[in-house]
């Protein structure tokens, strides 16, 4: 087999959701062109950097992202290669809990999509744009997002971040019987996870279980790890309750080993950036860099001295004040100040 049929075959094992085989074959495919500067090899390392996301192996994944975009600038500008790379950076940038380096790639990205109306890529820059606005919590710009583009699966997410499990799962339905064929493998597991979560919020205990052992016995196979770290905690305390049961008991134990590496290396990154971890009285608490912020808030720094101290966009630190004001539960600057004091944040 030639190294583009290799690759081919790699994409597909792939999008079936077959993550061990689909990194092999990429892995053949570029020892087939033995270091050429083929264009083809900007697909082998792109298929090989979202099968290292999926496995939890961010380095990996990151290593083969710039080697993809590597390629994929070597192409002409009227190709979209590079723009494919840089929305997987933002998303891989979301995992490594980089916010704000996620949020300023992706404002890049869709500016460059817009220059040169590469329309088709829109959705897909709008949806990671859309889980970074929920990260911060910025629901209304996630509406916003869902209004002008296509975006099904954000629904959802926005739906169960308003508690609205009802319309979640009504969705969600619609969704599983589009993507209940061999072809959307990818979007089926998805599908059912995000079931399986509105279930668990519904406090329909059972079907929640259910839900999340179909997932559970799809993912096996391909080795899935990352979709499932990308739900959080809700995720994390539903594999424990299916891990107590008693079912799928190697897998679940395994995903949730990674969870708590997660929260470990997440500690580490914050504590070496010199940010002090204590216990917040709120319900959503502040993250690093929202407590940095209302710090600087409190010194008297604008918007713009804050988003040039911090080398951020200054839409960035907006966002960020938003997420900071809806978790205080307060509108204006001057309130936010106030109420961390009482808290004691700041």
């Amino acid at each position: 087999m030639n190294a583009c049929a290799s690759i081919g075959l790699g994409e597909m094992q792939f999008y079936q959701n077959n993550l061990h085989e689909a990194g092999e074959t990429q892995k053949k495919a570029l020892q087939l062109l033995d270091g050429m500067t083929a264009p083809v090899a900007c697909e082998a390392h792109r298929t090989l950097a979202q099968v290292f996301y999926q496995l939890n192996d961010l380095d990996k994944a990151q290593y083969h992202a710039d080697k993809w975009m590597e390629f994929a600038l070597l192409y002409d500008k009227v190709l979209d290669r590079y723009i494919m790379c840089e929305i997987f950076l933002a998303r891989l940038n979301l995992a490594l809990k980089d916010t704000a380096k996620a949020g300023a790639l992706i404002e890049k990205t869709i500016k460059s999509i817009n220059q040169n109306h590469f329309v088709h890529r829109k959705n897909e820059a709008a949806e990671v744009q859309s889980l970074i606005f929920l990260r911060q919590g910025n629901l209304k710009a996630v509406k916003e997002l869902v209004k002008t583009h296509k975006l099904p699966f954000t629904e959802v997410r926005l739906f169960l971040a308003e508690k609205n499990t009802t319309a979640a799962l009504t969705l969600l339905d619609k969704l599983k019987n589009k993507f209940d064929k061999d072809f959307w493998q990818r979007e089926r597991l998805e599908v059912i996870i995000l079931e399986a979560l509105s279930y668990q919020m519904n406090k329909t205990k059972e079907k929640a279980l259910e839900a999340i052992n179909e997932a559970l016995g799809l993912a096996e196979t391909g080795g899935f790890i990352r979709i499932f770290i990308d739900e959080g905690k809700p995720m994390e305390d539903l594999l424990s309750e299916v891990n107590n049961a008693g079912t799928m008991v190697n897998y679940t134990e395994k995903l949730l080993k990674e969870f708590k590496a997660e929260k470990l290396k997440n500690k580490s990154i914050d504590l070496s950036k010199g940010y002090e971890q204590k216990e917040q009285p709120l319900i959503d608490p502040l993250s690093p860099r929202e407590l940095e912020i209302l710090k600087l808030i409190a010194d008297g720094l604008s918007n713009r001295k804050i988003s040039e101290q911090l080398f951020l966009e200054l839409s960035t630190i907006k966002s960020h004040n938003q997420n900071i004001f809806g978790k205080l539960g307060v509108e204006r600057r001057t309130e936010a100040v106030a109420r961390a004091r009482e808290l004691g944040l700041i």
